[in-house]
């Protein structure tokens, strides 16, 4: 939740990057959709799967890395006047990255005059008081890949193979599979990122607080966990809630005065105007997907034209 127009323009710029990668990511992930052969699933699994993921641990790394990036400067640019160090992060099991790119469009800030805005403000969150043993940030890939390798196995072969016994085609069928393991296979490697700046909040002593940052177009699911607002705190956290597909990332809170990314506050006001205190549980998720859903076809309609 960034209080400076430079944070603001990081989080963007680390948004789109990431989107970047997931597209070089299926660039080279469906060239391999050919080792599969329709005749011969389960004989051809192993080396599609053993390609897949070598291609897909690359990319989760670059992701990984990009994110690591943007949490340095971005925590510069929110509260540079800090002494406290940026936590590193130490990742087990994890393949060397290619080198990551810069973004397009570099943010320039005068930390000076930052520096000299801080110190006029109060600040909340930010000013917490530094103990013990300054321990990095840990991501074992190790533990993540078996769950990974099922998760990309299910989406892939299996589920062409549950095609092929319903009797389906072999070119729909495997155009529906490629989909779904082209999205299976997004959100794990957008997950190197996600689960950086997770572990990054969590072992840095001066904040434990993130919000979601969405695109410009989010689906229902993603809106609503945005309107929540600051409230993901990294020690009682599930973790970040991913789905197939979904390009979200997390914003690092240093305080709770700064102004939610892109439509959040107006994704909370709905829920309150409409859903909260209405209804509940899964009524509750109903409501705001009809909701929301309608808002977004009703923008997306084409202005009527009249004489």
């Amino acid at each position: 939740m960034a209080s400076t127009r430079d944070g603001r323009l990081l989080t963007e710029a680390h948004r789109q990057e990431q989107v970047a990668l997931r597209a070089g990511f299926l660039g080279e992930l469906i060239p391999l959709w050919t080792l599969l052969d329709w005749y011969r699933i389960d004989e051809t699994t192993p080396a599609w799967l053993q390609a897949v993921m070598g291609v897909l641990r690359s990319w989760r790394q670059e992701s990984a890395v990009v994110a690591e990036s943007y949490y340095d400067r971005y925590r510069e640019v929110e509260v540079p006047d800090l002494s406290i160090p940026v936590p590193s992060v130490e990742h087990i099991h994890a393949p060397e990255v290619r080198g990551h790119r810069e973004p397009d469009r570099p943010v320039v800030v005068n930390l000076d005059d930052r520096r000299a805005d801080l110190r006029s403000k109060d600040r909340d969150w930010a000013d917490v008081a530094h103990f013990g043993e300054f321990k990095p940030a840990v991501l074992d890939w190790g533990d993540i890949d078996p769950h990974v390798v099922r998760s990309i196995t299910g989406a892939g072969p299996d589920y062409l193979k549950h095609l092929s016994k319903r009797g389906e085609r072999e070119e729909p069928a495997k155009l529906k599979a490629l989909v779904t393991v082209s999205g299976v296979g997004s959100r794990h490697v957008l997950n190197g990122g996600r689960n950086t700046l997770e572990a990054l909040i969590k072992a840095d002593p001066v904040v434990n607080r993130w919000i979601r940052v969405t695109d410009g177009d989010p689906c229902s699911f993603c809106a609503m966990l945005a309107g929540r607002g600051p409230v993901y705190v990294t020690a009682t956290s599930a973790g970040f809630s991913a789905h197939d597909n979904c390009a979200c990332t997390a914003e690092p809170v240093f305080s709770s005065k700064a102004a939610w990314p892109g439509d959040a506050a107006l994704y909370r006001r709905l829920w309150r105007e409409n859903i909260e205190g209405k209804y509940s549980g899964n009524d509750a998720l109903n409501a705001w997907r009809r909701l929301y859903e309608g808002r977004r076809r009703e923008q997306q309609q084409p202005e009527q034209i009249t004489a």
